[in-house]
């Protein structure tokens, strides 16, 4: 899907989606073209309408790129992500963005629609004014709502963990909780993976040493930064959270289980004398010393009192 967003300097905007818009806007128009899913042909287009670099234009084929700001001789090329939770606290890539930024044009490439970025696109079609103040303030804008897109994934991550805790301090976990604590760890990891190199990339363009991004705009992106950097420690909270909580699960496992050994211990310990002492009294002998009424009356006196002996000793010291 193609669209194409021309806001000129008098307060003027013109939506469009023809394929013959895709070269460099004229003086006092800046030009945002967004492309969805594109094709070969479109592609191509871009490169000749806009002299971009051959390699961006491949990247732009992949959407399997690692996050980074690549400078070119007129114009940036910027890769970022972003994650979203589908009604669940497992996180899901919700786009990869690849973005073209020069004096007056935007252009965002992305493989998958995203509500974020067509509210922005929406917002700059009503406010003209966002466009006159450049492209590079267009994709602050836009790098700003995907960077706190990350943050409702994080607070779900974070209600899921507390549920899990809550389990682990009431009751042994349960198959599923010690299967949702491995998933959310491995999907932590890859959001980290792609969520921290993007610091480096905002903290590029907060700089002013850019020619794509004005003086006036690179304070913007401090925001994105600090937006991001938020994200990226509270991912790593979440990951000590969630070792915390499976070192949890195995202290309590670990307890339950020496519970068991010791009420078995126990309770073997007690029945050890009576095994004794019927297996010494039902021996077999010609001549009892013993009247067998007595004898019988001996036993079963023991059989009684040794096991409460033993019980009592147990509690005395504790062990009960």
């Amino acid at each position: 899907m193609l669209r194409i967003l021309d806001i000129s300097e008098a307060d003027t905007t013109a939506a469009a989606s023809d394929h013959s818009l895709l070269v460099r806007p004229p003086l006092g128009v800046t030009r945002w073209i967004d492309l969805t899913a594109p094709t070969t042909e479109e592609l191509e287009r871009l490169r000749v309408g806009f002299d971009f670099h051959p390699l961006a234009i491949e990247d732009c084929a992949q959407f399997d790129q690692r996050p980074k700001l690549e400078e070119y001789q007129d114009h940036l090329f910027i890769v970022t992500h972003t994650f979203e939770s589908a009604g669940d606290a497992i996180p899901k890539l919700s786009l990869e963005l690849h973005a073209f930024l020069g004096q007056r044009y935007l252009v965002t490439v992305h493989d998958d629609p995203c509500a974020t970025l067509d509210q922005v696109f929406a917002r700059a079609g009503r406010e003209p004014r966002l466009g006159q103040r450049g492209p590079d303030y267009l994709y602050y804008l836009v790098a700003d709502a995907l960077a706190d897109a990350n943050l409702p994934v994080l607070d779900l991550i974070t209600e899921e963990m507390a549920h899990i805790e809550d389990a682990t301090v009431g009751h042994a976990p349960s198959k599923q909780d010690i299967a949702l604590i491995l998933t959310l760890k491995r999907e932590l990891l890859a959001m980290r993976r792609v969520i921290a190199p993007q610091r480096e990339v905002f903290a590029r363009l907060a700089k002013s040493d850019i020619p794509q991004v004005s003086e006036r705009t690179a304070p913007y992106f401090r925001e994105v930064f600090d937006a991001v950097l938020r994200v990226t420690d509270g991912i790593e909270a979440a990951r000590e959270q969630l070792t915390s909580t499976m070192n949890a699960h195995f202290a309590v496992v670990s307890n339950r289980t020496n519970e068991v050994m010791k009420s078995l211990t126990l309770l073997s310990a007690i029945f050890l004398p009576l095994t004794f002492i019927t297996g010494f009294f039902g021996q077999n002998f010609t001549h009892l010393p013993f009247d067998s009424k007595l004898l019988l009356g001996v036993m079963g006196l023991t059989c009684l009192g040794v096991p409460a002996v033993m019980l009592w000793w147990f509690r005395r010291h504790h062990w009960l």
